[in-house]
């Protein structure tokens, strides 16, 4: 067991190796990245005024909360010379969560929960996602330390130093992970599930209630102080409720988000044919894995519970990344789930099926990231975004060739702010361009005004290049 251990963590420090020198140039069109890095430079700087006057000016929204941000400010100062630093960075927080991750299931598994973090580390989904400045792959770390203290705390029934120092380090971990994104909000009905189920019979008691209180009543302090010292507060969208029905929008979210799982296999070599079969699969191997003793991982359970019903009534959406915690739990349960089911229909080939299997994936994962890294570097390219040629010449020429008070429409508010430093709005229709002083139509760009209807107006043009027209209003 101890080999066979230790050949699954050369694995993963070995891939660990792979992603750190296989970062992609530049970065994308991100306006969560940008808005990102400009509350990072306002703390910083103690520029906050300036950040709010530009929020109160244009279209800009300040989407997450503050903790992400404060994590960039200690390489903020790298943006300006080396912006791959900047994902290097955050992706160590990526790595550092494999460290919670299997402190979290090796006392259920220690091999699979190894095996969870090689896949997760050769898995090519992670290796795009890693070349984005967002607060994920961090939320990812400080979403597993409460899960992992939740754990220890009630579900192992350990103590650090006594009951009270305990509750205050989950309500405070809490905390932590929701300062990374509001997501982990989650973590609060998650715990109150396992306080129910683990200690029902004390719950009537005063001293106890009091003391199961003290991890909500921990992160409402926290969270108070938060926002007292916040000169800027993030903004909610919980107008967007207003807008869907209860019924419209769980429909909607189940046929999004169970597309949305494929983003795990759809680039893998090979699977990538058969992803949505795999991915059945695996989630019918995680169903049978969790299932086996309910009891024991309530936690997860639990978890996974509270995640969905959030994201079934949420109005809106960006891809795979809000799945992104429940990833560890998909792939351990998965593993978990497969070997049991070798194990009831195959038991005399189980262990031969099982590592050759297993080695497979993770091969041929391996193989996805090598070919997808070889053709970047093939290539030489940049990321498509603000550091191709094109983009570096657009905003060059905001900068010398406009007033810094003049408001550029864009379709990328916070990217034009942010490498431009002139204030920008999203404009879509020809009667709001009173709104601004200069238009930047960029071909590939989404919720912009097309080009023949901003032909049609005669508008002076005044820079143009290969991805780019900037015209004067």
């Amino acid at each position: 067991m101890r080999i066979k251990n230790a050949l699954i963590l050369l694995a993963i420090i070995i891939s660990i190796a792979i992603n750190l020198i296989t970062f992609k140039n530049g970065h994308g069109w991100s306006g969560d990245s940008a808005g990102y890095i400009l509350q990072s430079q306002a703390i910083k700087n103690n520029s906050f005024h300036n950040l709010k006057y530009h929020i109160e000016r244009t279209d800009y929204t300040l989407n997450y909360p503050w903790g992400y941000p404060l994590l960039l400010t200690a390489v903020i100062h790298h943006f300006e010379t080396d912006i791959n630093f900047l994902k290097m960075y955050t992706y160590g927080f990526f790595v550092i969560s494999f460290i919670f991750i299997y402190l979290y299931f090796k006392d259920d598994d220690e091999e699979k929960a190894l095996l969870t973090i090689l896949i997760m580390s050769v898995n090519p989904y992670f290796w795009i996602y890693k070349n984005h400045i967002l607060a994920d792959l961090p939320h990812l770390l400080f979403a597993y330390i409460a899960l992992f203290l939740i754990q220890v705390i009630y579900v192992q029934k350990k103590k650090f130093l006594n009951d009270h120092v305990s509750n205050v380090c989950i309500g405070s971990a809490i905390f932590l992970a929701y300062s990374m994104r509001g997501q982990s909000i989650v973590l609060l009905p998650t715990l109150f599930i396992v306080q129910l189920f683990t200690y029902k019979k004390q719950t009537m008691h005063l001293n106890n209630i009091l003391r199961h209180l003290l991890p909500y009543a921990t992160f409402t302090g926290l969270v108070i102080v938060q926002y007292a010292v916040s000169p800027i507060g993030a903004t909610t969208y919980i107008h967007q409720y207003h807008y869907r029905t209860l019924i419209n929008t769980v429909a909607y979210n189940f046929v999004y988000y169970t597309h949305a799982w494929n983003a795990l296999f759809s680039k893998i070599l090979i699977v990538s044919r058969i992803s949505k079969i795999v991915l059945g699969a695996s989630l019918m191997c995680c169903m049978l894995g969790i299932t086996s003793n309910m009891k024991s991982h309530r936690l997860s359970i639990a978890f996974i519970v509270t995640n969905i019903a959030l994201l079934a009534v949420t109005p809106f959406h960006d891809g795979f990344r809000y799945l992104i915690p429940l990833i560890p739990i998909f792939f351990y349960f998965s593993i978990k789930g497969f070997d049991l089911l070798l194990s009831s229909f195959y038991h005399k080939y189980r262990i031969a099926l099982y590592y050759s299997i297993t080695a497979l994936f993770v091969v041929i994962s391996c193989i996805s990231i090598m070919v997808l890294s070889f053709n970047d570097y093939k290539e030489k390219s940049i990321m498509t975004g603000p550091y191709e040629k094109e983009s570096q010449e657009m905003f060059e020429y905001i900068k010398k060739n406009t007033h810094v008070s003049d408001i550029i429409t864009f379709w990328q508010s916070r990217v034009m702010l942010l490498y431009s430093g002139r204030d920008s709005v999203v404009i879509k229709r020809v009667g709001d361009l009173t709104r601004a002083d200069y238009v930047v139509y960029y071909e590939d760009g989404d919720d912009q005004l097309d080009l023949d209807s901003l032909s049609s107006l005669n508008l002076d043009l005044k820079f143009e290049n290969k991805h780019f027209k900037i015209f004067k209003i």
